[in-house]
Formats: structure tokens, sequence, C-alpha cells
């Protein structure tokens, strides 16, 4: 974000819908999943993952 910022409106729902691509690629291993959030966006990658192990 600090790079583009203009990407910071889109932020919540990429990082949700990336959260919820990787409960599906770990077969709902939401741990596994949650292991790859990163300081950008983390809480709504943490929200997608876990509406994406339901």
């Amino acid at each position: 974000m600090q790079q583009q910022p203009s990407l910071t409106q889109y932020c919540t729902g990429i990082a949700r819908d990336l959260g919820q691509a990787a409960v599906r690629k770990y077969r709902g291993d939401i741990r596994r999943a949650q292991s790859y959030a990163r300081p950008v966006c983390d809480g709504s990658f943490a929200a997608g993952t876990l509406a994406g192990g339901s």
C-alpha cells in the first residue's frame, strides 16, 4: 500500500478473497491458510480464511 496507495481502496476485498482462496488451496486447513497473512490488510485476510472455512 505504501508503494501504490491507489490500491488502498481495494485492500479489504482483495485480502478477503485471497484468504478464502488460501483455505480452498489448503483444503479447509484454516490455520495453514492464516499462516500466510501479512501485515497489509491482515484483518481482512483473516476474515476471509474464516469465511472460507465455513
